[in-house]
């Protein structure tokens, strides 16, 4: 890939900042797509089926479940929260470049590539920070779940009419 096509790709997806005297400074070690780009949404949708598959295979196997694990808390202070975003993103990059260097040096050399034979893998992690801001006040919180169903079960309505079922005599047997 040249050099000039690299770097566009670096300041598209804000990785780097340019500097005077053409200097380029590196703003972040791992690359985080922003901005609703051709890209941004195919990553949505494979990331979205990765974690869908992850969960989805837990629910189906019951043993040697894939790694999912989420922290989270209901309770931060508003003060704490850029301080545990920064930190949360220095040890999710500290993390993604050690699985990713694993990862790297767990790959098949040129010579197994060569072997068809062998059962090809994908294999990755991916680690995300969210954050919802909560209503103020319990009145604000009551007044937005009013709307909502508070029985989460399908609902059936009882048919119009009904309809007779033949019956095959193939079935009946």
């Amino acid at each position: 890939m040249p050099v000039r096509a690299m770097l566009d790709e670096l300041t598209q997806i804000d990785a780097v900042e340019r500097l005077e005297d053409q200097r380029i400074r590196a703003k972040s070690r791992v690359p985080i797509l922003t901005g609703l780009t051709s890209r941004s949404i195919a990553a949505i949708g494979e990331k979205g089926k990765d974690l869908l598959d992850t969960l989805t295979y837990n629910v189906r196997h019951t043993s040697q479940p894939l790694f999912e694990a989420t922290a989270v808390t209901d309770d931060i202070d508003m003060d704490m929260v850029s301080l545990i975003r920064r930190e949360i993103k220095e040890q999710g990059t500290s993390f993604i470049n050690g699985a990713t260097s694993l990862l790297n040096r767990s790959q098949r050399k040129q010579s197994q590539k060569a072997l068809k034979s062998r059962i090809n893998f994908r294999l990755g992690v991916t680690v995300y920070y969210f954050q919802d801001q909560y209503p103020e006040s319990k009145e604000s919180s009551k007044a937005i779940n009013e709307g909502r169903r508070k029985n989460l079960r399908r609902q059936f309505r009882k048919p119009e009419r009904t309809r007779s079922r033949v019956v095959s005599k193939a079935e009946s047997e």
